[in-house]
This record gives C-alpha cells, sequence and structure tokens, in this order.
C-alpha cells in the first residue's frame, strides 16, 4: 500500500502515490489523459498529450523529491523510447500500465514507475515539457 501525496497545481490532473520501490502517476476518472499499449514482447507504451506534458512531469517530479525516493539506485542506462504520435507523446520503457492490451491503445488512469528508471525519464522528457 502505498501513500498519495497531496496533488499540486503545476501537476494538474495527474496525482502521485509513493511506494517502496515505485510510484504510481493517475489521473482522475473523467480526466483520462493518459492512453497505453502493450507491445508483442510484454514491455509497455504509453501516451501523453503534449499540451499536458508539463504537468505530468511536475507528477514525476513530485514522486522523485519524496522521500520514498531517497536511496533509490539510478538504472545503468536511459531505458526509454520517446516518440511523438499525433498530439502525443508516446513514452516507451519500464512501465506497468493498467488496462492496456496489445490490440489498441486504450484510455488508462495510471502508470506505474520505478524510481531509478524515472530519473532517466525525466531527463529525456524535459525539453519537450518545455515547449
Amino acid at each position: 500500500m502505498g501513500f498519495l501525496l497531496e496533488g499540486t497545481e503545476a501537476a494538474g490532473p495527474f496525482g502521485v502515490e509513493v511506494r517502496g520501490e515505485s510510484f504510481y502517476v493517475s489521473t482522475a476518472p473523467d480526466a483520462l489523459v493518459l492512453s497505453a499499449k502493450r507491445n508483442a514482447d510484454g514491455t509497455a507504451r504509453f501516451g501523453v498529450p503534449t499540451s499536458a506534458l508539463a504537468q505530468f512531469l511536475a507528477a514525476v517530479d513530485q514522486a522523485l523529491d519524496h522521500q520514498a525516493a531517497r536511496g533509490a539506485k539510478l538504472a545503468d542506462t536511459d531505458p526509454w523510447v520517446i516518440t511523438q504520435e499525433g498530439d502525443d507523446v508516446v513514452i516507451g520503457g519500464p512501465v506497468i500500465t493498467f488496462g492496456a492490451d496489445a490490440t489498441e491503445r486504450r484510455p488508462v488512469q495510471s502508470v506505474e514507475l520505478v524510481y531509478g528508471d524515472a530519473h532517466w525519464l525525466v531527463r529525456a522528457l524535459a525539453p519537450l515539457g518545455k515547449a
């Protein structure tokens, strides 16, 4: 069981639940801005609208600033693949998505990220989040 952090204005529709080695970034049921698709090899991708990317990054930063993230081992290499698909920034890598399947992209309410991998994700997305 995790700990829900208080929402921030900067994170907009995104909320954060911190846990021991990972955290969730989620949205309210009526603000489904995340989408996901499972790849054939079992890995997953998720999409964030370009217009909400700065808010998504603020939520990830909030998790990484929490004491639960302190001491997390940084992944050895950058595991993320970032692409643009229409109005979405699509993020592939070590993420757990719930409600995704291999046949179609579906709205999801949350994605789970490991602290050490999320540090790389912030580095990869930061330039896009400022646009």
